[in-house]
């Protein structure tokens, strides 16, 4: 990713950003493919090891670095545009044509699927959980024709670009009006968390993500990756600096311990048992997910120095959206053949060698997706890209 100067050159491409994301779209695909084979989202999802859940509240840095490279002046129309709708129009084609491919590959092979389940099931998730209207569970639903793993992340996303963009030129600016922004942000997730019903797109995630898009609006607008990629390891500030979010990260996460349910409003282990305060717990769940997040940046730039692993996660890093929207779709495509497609689980159960590799399989099928599925887009159009001048 590259931050454009005041001159309109574009300097050197920061690394960590990409390298970030690849990093923790690894970390997503691993779990999935490997942990999600059996449906155990309710007595476990909670409950997983306090390091564990610490770590997941990294996946929030997505959120940070889609704010990082906001660049103020355009208006919000544009920048709507840019971002926000093209996200939704990509996530809604993929649920509706997925879904529909697997749902004819697995009547060639001959395990067919009840076909009012793409009604019934496939298409309510254009407009956010199947479950909208109901009171909030980390017991997940699933269906054998569910290809979503990881969707609500990008339709959260969505609402918080919305609300971003409309806050982000008013308030960088100001400190207070900074603050109060993410409060009020905030305090948005906790009431949809108190109500206790979920709501379309996600809406109490995306007052979330938003928050943490100011964040990262607020550490581009500093520069504080590049401060950290052309670190001195003589400034006593850059090592107060990782000591500070490291000590925040281990005593709000012992306190607070912040589960792994953010899909379903749920900020922590507390945010169960505060009665009216239910989903209060989203201040410290905040607080941790920032230094989490700064201590995955701070890596990255350290990983920044390690060649060939540095390259890799740069590669993948930059095709995240392609690889989350079609991993557990190509994953399905493959193992239905072999491996039975369940309602109880998000994967079937796979041996651990052929698991492994439909990691693999799902990084690459993402690169590929990325690479030519524009150029096949552009044909079918008739269209062609501008020539240079």
């Amino acid at each position: 990713m590259v931050n454009e100067t005041a001159t309109g050159c574009k300097p050197k491409r920061l690394e960590s950003p990409d390298i970030i994301k690849g990093l923790v779209i690894l970390v997503i695909l691993t779990f999935h493919i490997l942990f999600q084979q059996e449906k155990n989202m309710t007595t476990g999802n909670n409950e997983q090891a306090l390091i564990l859940q610490i770590l997941y509240t990294g996946l929030m840095v997505f959120f940070i670095i889609s704010g990082y490279f906001f660049r103020p002046g355009r208006s919000y129309s544009e920048n709507v545009k840019k971002r926000a709708l093209q996200l939704i129009v990509l996530v809604s084609a993929c649920i509706l044509v997925f879904p529909l491919i697997l749902y004819g590959w697995c009547w060639v092979i001959g395990q067919p699927m009840d076909p009012s389940a793409y009604f019934q099931y496939s298409l309510i998730r254009l407009i956010g959980p199947e479950e909208i209207g109901q009171p909030f569970t980390l017991d997940m639903e699933k269906n054998a024709i569910d290809v979503f793993a990881g969707y609500y992340f990008l339709q959260c996303m969505f609402v918080g670009f919305l609300m971003f963009y409309a806050l982000a030129d008013k308030v960088l600016n100001d400190p207070k009006k900074f603050v109060l922004a993410v409060f009020v942000l905030l305090c948005g997730a906790w009431l949809v968390r108190a109500i206790g019903y979920n709501l379309p797109f996600y809406f109490g995630l995306g007052c979330a993500a938003a928050a943490f898009m100011l964040v990262g609006a607020l550490m581009g607008k500093h520069k504080v990756i590049e401060y950290l990629e052309e670190r001195d390891v003589k400034d006593k500030k850059y090592w107060l600096y990782i000591l500070i979010a490291l000590v925040v990260t281990v005593v709000v996460g012992f306190l607070f311990h912040p589960g792994t349910g953010f899909y379903a409003n749920s900020f922590g282990t507390y945010s169960n048992d505060w009665g009216v305060f239910q989903g209060a717990s989203i201040f410290p769940y905040f607080v941790l997910s920032c230094s989490t997040g700064y201590l995955i940046i701070v890596i990255s730039t350290w990983l920044c120095k390690v060649p060939g692993l540095s390259k890799f996660l740069s590669v993948i890093g930059k095709h995240t959206l392609a690889i989350l929207l079609l991993h557990e779709f190509v994953v399905k495509m493959i193992a239905a053949p072999f491996y039975p497609l369940t309602d109880n689980a998000a994967f079937p159960t796979m041996p651990m060698p052929f698991a492994i590799c439909m990691i693999f399989v799902a990084l690459g099928a993402g690169l590929l997706a990325a690479k030519y599925a524009p150029i096949i887009l552009q044909k079918i159009m008739g269209t062609k890209k501008p020539a240079k001048e």
